[in-house]
């Protein structure tokens, strides 16, 4: 075995034994490859990078059981060991493909689950819904609103000028 060999062949098992304990699993690598297959496509098209992470993941494992398994050359490159080596640290940041997949699923559910709160208390209530904001959404709206109120003042003296200066001329 080359030193390249080796040296893949250390750090997929540090990323297979993450695998292991995440999926709680016995397949580790493999069973993060079957995740990301069976995620859905709308969640997938957010996740930049997706299709190139998980054809490198498919790849680097796909050499790393030839090397154990057969005889003969891969086409090892240094490129796969460092990739290979900076998605271990992605996963360790929980920057990797299946964790910002899951971020998007959640945060999706939770929108979802406000809207349905939102339209249950519509639904079963007489008073006009009360909406609750997060500081960045309360600053978000007020801005709006202050745009949109401003806008409206443009337009009353747009409007106004035009009706001064259109009696006016007579």
């Amino acid at each position: 075995m080359t030193n390249l060999e080796i040296e893949l062949f250390e750090e997929h098992k540090r990323v297979d034994k993450i695998c292991r304990d995440m999926f709680n699993s016995e397949k580790g690598v493999k069973t993060y490859i079957e995740q990301m297959e069976a995620t859905p496509y709308s969640v997938r098209c957010q996740v930049s990078g997706w299709d190139n992470d998980l054809r490198m993941l498919k790849r680097v494992h796909w050499i790393r059981n030839t090397i154990a398994h057969e005889t003969g050359a891969v086409d090892l490159t240094e490129e796969d060991v460092d990739w290979l080596i900076a998605f271990h640290e992605r996963i360790i940041k929980y920057q990797d493909p299946f964790a910002i997949a899951t971020r998007i699923s959640n945060t999706s559910s939770q929108s979802r689950q406000q809207a349905n709160a939102v339209h249950h208390v519509q639904a079963t209530s007489n008073k006009p819904p009360q909406y609750t904001y997060s500081d960045k959404q309360s600053s978000k709206a007020s801005k709006w609103i202050l745009v949109v109120i401003i806008a409206i003042l443009i337009v009353a003296v747009c409007v106004g000028l035009f009706c001064f200066l259109s009696h006016s001329s007579y």
